[in-house]
């Protein structure tokens, strides 16, 4: 009977030290998380850059052949 009586103390007093626990662990890991969302970031506009560098660097390629071939113009009728 006892032990029924001091059950949900414990249990409360469990809850509560959780909670303290858990604010503690959020607050010891928002700088973390700060950090690498700026990390995530950085990546991010790294490879924006890098992909319009090879989106450049692939249009130059294309358009370099095609003004190639226009150059050269066969004139069939003139001797």
């Amino acid at each position: 009977m006892i032990s029924m009586v001091y059950t949900p103390t414990i249990i409360a007093s469990t809850q509560q030290r959780f909670k303290k626990f858990g604010k503690d662990m959020s607050d010891k890991r928002k700088s973390h998380l700060g950090d690498i969302g700026k990390k995530m970031r950085e990546i991010a506009e790294e490879e924006k850059t890098r992909a319009k560098k090879i989106f450049e660097e692939h249009k130059s390629f294309f358009t370099n052949k095609e003004s190639e071939t226009s150059v050269k113009s066969i004139d069939f009728y003139e001797k």
